[in-house]
C-alpha cells in the first residue's frame, strides 16, 4: 500500500512539474503592438551608453541623433519649426561642421563649418532659383563667390 501512495504521488508531482514546463515552453507569446507611442526614445548600448535617440524639441519639430561612443552627437536628422528638413554633421569633438537643410521656399542650402563653428564655405540655390557657392575667411568676409 505504501508503495502504491509512493507512486500515486511521484506521479502527481511529475505531471505538475511537466505541466509546469509546458506551460512555460509552449505559451501563447504576446502579440506585438502595432504601435508604441511616446516623446522620447532613446537606444542605449549594452554598457548603457546612448548611441541614438528620437525626441520632439520644445517647439514641437522632430529630431533623429546619433551618437558616438562618447555620447556626443555626431548625426541628426530633423525637421525646424517651419516643416523643412535640416541634416546636421558634427565632429568628434560635437562640434556642427556641416549643414543641409531646405530654405521655406524649399530651396537647398549647405554650410561647411571650421572647428570653431564659423561658416568658411555655403552653397545653395537663392531666392530667385539661381545656384551659387561662397567661400568665406574666418571673419565672415567673403573671399570668393560665383553667382549663375
Amino acid at each position: 500500500m505504501e508503495a502504491f501512495v509512493l507512486t500515486v504521488v511521484l506521479a502527481a508531482a511529475a505531471g505538475a512539474v511537466a505541466g509546469a514546463l509546458a506551460s512555460r515552453l509552449f505559451a501563447a507569446r504576446p502579440a506585438s503592438p502595432r504601435s508604441v507611442l511616446a516623446e522620447e526614445f532613446h537606444l542605449v548600448d549594452r554598457d548603457g551608453t546612448r548611441r541614438a535617440g528620437l525626441f520632439l524639441e520644445s517647439d514641437g519639430s522632430p529630431r533623429f541623433m546619433l551618437y558616438d561612443g562618447g555620447e556626443k552627437p555626431r548625426l541628426t536628422l530633423g525637421l525646424g519649426s517651419d516643416g523643412e528638413p535640416t541634416v546636421d554633421l558634427a565632429d568628434k569633438s560635437g562640434s556642427s561642421r556641416l549643414v543641409m537643410f531646405l530654405a521655406a521656399n524649399g530651396n537647398p542650402f549647405w554650410a561647411l563649418r571650421d572647428q570653431e563653428g564659423k561658416v568658411r564655405a555655403a552653397m545653395g540655390v537663392g531666392a530667385d532659383g539661381e545656384p551659387y557657392v561662397t567661400l568665406l575667411d574666418k571673419g565672415g568676409a567673403p573671399l570668393w563667390s560665383a553667382r549663375r
